[in-house]
């Protein structure tokens, strides 16, 4: 959790939530994939 959070704080890292309400209308979501490196080269889907 503490990786996740400095990821954050340093501007490298954003969480966006959606959710569809109630009514059952129409909204817009879709996915985005990425892929994360560490200095090991270990690769991350994400």
């Amino acid at each position: 959790m503490n990786l996740l959070s400095n990821l954050i704080a340093a501007g490298r890292m954003e969480i966006k939530i959606a959710f569809m309400e109630d009514d059952n209308t129409i909204g817009m979501f879709h996915e985005k994939l990425g892929l994360m490196y560490d200095a090991e080269g270990n690769i991350i889907l994400t």
